[in-house]
């Protein structure tokens, strides 16, 4: 009697006798493709990421590293310890809060010195001196001081030299309160806790109450002015 096709058929395979049933369809069993781990960030680029953050946002905490990294706060704490003790981060005047560190403010400012000394920056220096026959600087602020990157001396005769790396608390100088009436209410509050400050000469404003007057005053006519109070007889004037 021949065998219907929807009943089981019978195959033998090395003197194994199996049974399946026709009907059924016949399934491929595919293997799961394994997952391709993600390539593991080593702590110097996690380094290198928290220096670029304080660069950019001028001050940060550990919850922030924490947030944009997405790394535990102990390794958070970790990375800001390293970077504090070589001197890239330091505690800013904010609690809990880290800024650009002394190694690595000379480490920019000798780049950014190296790349204006014979840069189109530097014609403009010496354009605006030749012009005027005054000593025109170009500084950046580097925590309260200001640090001359560039200068081109004019031909007066009563002139201040500002040679490249030459320091000048923010205070009491034209291009530091230009700095300071730039930042914004909190940044300029957190400053102004530094003071009262040394005076240099008799005529240095030193009373933080005073000072912020002044940079009221600035904002208000767009520059900022010196008159002795860095050097005697020393005036100077720059625009905000």
């Amino acid at each position: 009697m021949r065998p219907n096709l929807s009943q089981a058929a019978r195959t033998r395979h090395h003197g194994v006798v199996s049974e399946r049933d026709s009907s059924a369809t016949m399934r491929k069993v595919e293997s799961p493709i394994p997952e391709t781990p993600e390539p593991e960030v080593s702590p110097t680029e996690r380094a290198f990421h928290i220096i670029e953050m304080t660069a950019q946002l001028g001050r940060i905490s550990t919850a922030d590293i924490v947030a944009a990294l997405g790394i535990p706060k102990t390794t958070a704490h970790r990375l800001v310890s390293n970077l504090e003790e070589f001197g890239f981060l330091e505690h800013g005047i904010e609690r809990g809060r880290y800024q650009v560190g002394p190694r690595l403010l000379e480490l920019a400012t000798n780049i950014l010195a190296a790349s204006t000394s014979h840069g189109p920056i530097h014609a403009l220096l010496m354009e605006l001196s030749r012009r005027t026959a005054e000593t025109v600087s170009l500084g950046v602020m580097r925590g309260s001081e200001v640090v001359y990157i560039d200068s081109a001396i004019g031909n007066s005769p009563l002139t201040l030299n500002f040679q490249k790396g030459h320091r000048a608390p923010v205070h009491c100088t034209s291009s530091g309160r230009v700095f300071l009436a730039n930042m914004e209410k909190k940044q300029l509050d957190a400053y102004l806790l530094s003071g009262p400050w040394e005076p240099i000469t008799p005529y240095t404003i030193v009373d933080p109450e005073r000072l912020r007057q002044e940079m009221e005053q600035v904002r208000k006519q767009g520059y900022a002015t010196n008159d002795s109070e860095f050097a005697i007889g020393l005036e100077s004037l720059l625009k905000k």
